[in-house]
């Protein structure tokens, strides 16, 4: 899943082992990043909220002229 800092929320403390995070994850994070997770640790829970993963998908209008009968 991927997560990102709640907007408002203070920046992740690096007390309790940077809140369950690895360091590169949590400097990420604080940095306004959204990273991939497996799981949100509960030391977290409060500040960081999951990101929907939808693939943005794009139709091509086509034009047909039409021609004389």
């Amino acid at each position: 899943m991927k997560v990102k800092l709640k907007e408002g929320a203070a920046p992740l403390e690096s007390h309790s082992s940077h809140q369950g995070f690895n360091k590169k994850n949590w400097i990420a994070l604080n940095a306004g990043k959204t990273v991939e997770v497996e799981f949100i640790p509960n030391a977290a829970k409060g500040q960081v909220e999951e990101v929907s993963s939808s693939t943005a998908t794009t139709t091509k209008k086509t034009s047909s002229i039409g021609g004389k009968k």
